[in-house]
């Protein structure tokens, strides 16, 4: 069996599209290690969501049945909810139904610009909370690490030998 001839020159154009290779190979498999976290991240639902949930989940309606005497002469009677639209009930000759009655949905419960307002707002003071507590936290650093510098703890040389074992048992 007989080989080629290596120079130099093959040996380096095989190197560098060795290194090209794993160069992109290594960034596709950070891709998609990266991508993998973000799924796999526990999705914290915001006030604004928790609000949402809340406006969208269905009504429980509690049914009770109360024994009858004669089964037989239950009689079952329906009446339409009469849901109103924007020219009235939606059912005509509706029973039940007192036309003055404000059947408007709340303010709160539109969607649309107010809702829209009302889940920005409420996102907002969030927001604001959360960078007045990030404030404050760096705050309380910056003054401790001014404290240390005054009193000279950054400029002290670690403990080490029996000084470590009697600052560990003691405190």
């Amino acid at each position: 069996m007989t080989r080629k001839t290596e120079t130099i020159e093959h040996l380096d154009a095989s190197i560098a599209r060795w290194k090209s290779r794993l160069k992109r190979s290594v960034t596709m498999i950070d891709k998609l290690e990266k991508k993998r976290k973000r799924m796999l991240k526990v999705h914290q639902p915001s006030v604004a969501d928790r609000l949402v949930e809340e406006i969208a989940a269905p009504v429980a309606v509690k049914v009770t049945s109360h024994p009858v005497a004669n089964p037989d002469n239950v009689k079952l009677t329906f009446e339409p909810l009469g849901l109103t639209g924007p020219s009235g009930p939606q059912c005509p000759g509706a029973v039940g139904v007192d036309p003055d009655a404000n059947l408007d949905i709340p303010e709160f419960l539109r969607r649309g610009d107010a809702a829209q307002k009302a889940a920005d707002a409420v996102i907002a003071d969030q927001i604001r909370e959360e960078q007045a507590t990030t404030k404050v936290a760096k705050a309380r650093g910056r003054i401790a690490t001014m404290k240390a510098k005054k009193s000279g703890e950054t400029r002290k040389m670690p403990v080490s030998g029996k000084a470590a074992l009697d600052l560990i048992r003691n405190g």
